[in-house]
């Protein structure tokens, strides 16, 4: 990684694996330097989703390097703890089946619940918005999405507000901060927070239900 995407990646890693989960949903997740910290270094079971493919067979191809496994097969099949899958994020219920698959695997039989924070490191714009929308709206059985962790990024692509609080208010960013959280509130989330990541970059998180 660069120094600047360290500066950004290391941290928002520590906030995921504040939240006590050991289920992690990673969002547009790039060449996967947040997914494999947090399934190398914390220990996680990590599900990458991203539309670009190539990026997935590279984040796994090094993952299997680093847990000494064979790097000869291109498949995006699971690697101990750590899965991908090529989808857009807006593909939300056809890729939710696999990831539910492979957080279930090698779980007790009386575990009829698995809480999963959902991430999302520099989401692009409006994409915070869409995620916030599939989060709250998904209750699909043998999982939970407890936590929400997200650093938005492009904030100059968002048009309009969401929130009934600011949908009149002038799109700037200290109002889309600020719209992000009401949002997040509005569509059933508490515990919402936002603070200061690192290198200009804020992050915002919540929770969906109690945590265990």
């Amino acid at each position: 990684m660069s120094p600047a995407k360290t500066a950004v990646t290391v941290p928002f890693a520590h906030k995921t694996a504040s939240f006590r989960v050991s289920n992690v949903l990673d969002l547009g997740s790039g060449k996967g330097y947040l997914a494999r910290i947090l399934a190398d270094g914390f220990g996680l079971k990590v599900c990458c989703v991203d539309k670009n493919k190539d990026r997935l067979k590279s984040s796994l191809r090094i993952h299997k390097l680093i847990q000494q496994e064979q790097v000869s097969q291109t498949s995006l099949g699971p690697s101990g703890n750590l899965h991908t899958v090529a989808a857009p994020i807006e593909e939300w219920d056809e890729f939710m089946d696999e990831a539910t698959a492979f957080f279930r695997r090698n779980t007790r039989l009386d575990e009829k619940e698995l809480d999963v924070a959902v991430v999302g490191l520099q989401l692009c714009g409006d994409m915070v918005y869409r995620v916030i929308d599939l989060v709250s709206g998904c209750n699909r059985a043998g999982i939970r999405l407890c936590a929400f962790l997200v650093a938005p990024c492009c904030l100059h692509k968002i048009v309009s507000l969401r929130s009934k609080a600011y949908q009149t208010s002038e799109v700037c960013i200290e109002n889309i901060y600020k719209d992000i959280q009401e949002y997040l509130v509005e569509r059933g989330f508490g515990n919402v927070h936002l603070g200061y990541l690192n290198i200009g970059y804020y992050y915002i998180e919540a929770t969906r239900n109690a945590l265990r």
